[in-house]
């Protein structure tokens, strides 16, 4: 906190924080006599993420490099290069800045992926041990496919829409609900989720399509939801039609008249790709994107 510049105050209120702090464990045998916690963060504490960005954001200064070779979200971390070799060398430079310092890198949930592979390029190794290879993994939230594919990651998001609908079907399909406040629980809860992260995916036009038709095929229609009863949904008669649920439910969330979910799509990643341009922290060559890039993703359990 020190090396931050967090003010001194500050560091000796946390200090007091973690002094002689003790805490019990209850299960349902029932509760523990109180012990002694010497490592790790509070549990549940406002402040403990804060502090835990702190450190690693200390650990891994002189190892570190700007987006998007080096991807940082709490203990989890991608590393970017073009080479077999530079991979090897950029993970044993943070292996020793970790561990040096308390850390430790998990050897098993240690992976790489390569993108535009070529034949014959050999493996990755960590300290002899080679580490396995994959050709997805998930960062973020997010699943990244070796092909450039992105194909799983509209599947989770339509599935994602769905869990919602289920959540709220009861009062999408409830007939004494007026369309207006239809229209703004489908905006709230369904679309969102469906739509949620694409910005910064590249969609096919078969993907696309397949948006489309899950994000008309979540609205009730008036043909008494038939296409709904196959996911487990009774079939409700005479609910909200689907021309004035679409006019009423999505002109808030669509940028152009027709209101497709391609168009809305594409609105946001013109905001996104404008965000990044603009942005007064990346240089060039962070924007850079890798050409023949093998992705490592990294995972420090900060428990061991």
């Amino acid at each position: 906190m020190r090396k931050s510049g967090v003010a001194e105050k500050y560091v000796r209120v946390v200090q007091d924080m973690y002094e002689r702090s003790r805490t019990v464990v209850r299960c349902a045998a029932g509760q523990t006599e109180e012990f002694n916690v010497e490592v790790g963060l509070h549990q549940g504490s406002a402040l403990s993420p804060f502090l835990f960005a702190m450190v690693m954001d200390q650990l891994s200064e002189e190892v570190r490099q700007e987006s998007p070779w080096t991807m940082m979200f709490a203990d989890d971390i991608v590393i970017c290069s073009e080479s077999r070799e530079q991979v090897e060398e950029n993970l044993e430079r943070w292996r020793f800045a970790l561990e040096r310092r308390g850390m430790k890198v998990s050897r098993s949930k240690t992976e790489y992926m390569c993108v535009n592979e070529r034949e014959g390029s050999g493996t990755v190794r960590l300290q002899g041990e080679e580490v396995k290879k994959v050709q997805e993994f998930k960062y973020l939230g997010s699943t990244v496919q070796s092909n450039g594919e992105c194909g799983k990651e509209v599947k989770k998001r339509v599935q994602a829409g769905w869990n919602g609908w289920r959540k709220v079907w009861g009062v999408l399909c409830d007939q004494k609900i007026s369309a207006r406040i239809k229209g703004k629980v489908y905006r709230t809860v369904v679309r969102p989720a469906m739509l949620y992260g694409l910005e910064t995916v590249s969609l096919r036009k078969r993907q696309e399509s397949e948006l489309e038709s899950s994000v008309l095929e979540a609205i009730p229609s008036a043909s008494g939801g038939s296409s709904l009863a196959g996911r487990g949904f009774p079939l409700q008669q005479n609910t909200l039609p689907n021309g004035e649920f679409s006019s009423s439910g999505s002109t808030e969330l669509s940028p152009e008249a027709d209101g497709t979910t391609s168009n809305t799509v594409l609105q946001a990643q013109f905001h996104e790709a404008d965000r990044v341009a603009s942005s007064a922290e990346l240089s060039p060559e962070a924007n850079r994107a890798p050409s023949n890039a093998m992705f490592p993703a990294l995972f420090q359990d900060d428990a061991d």
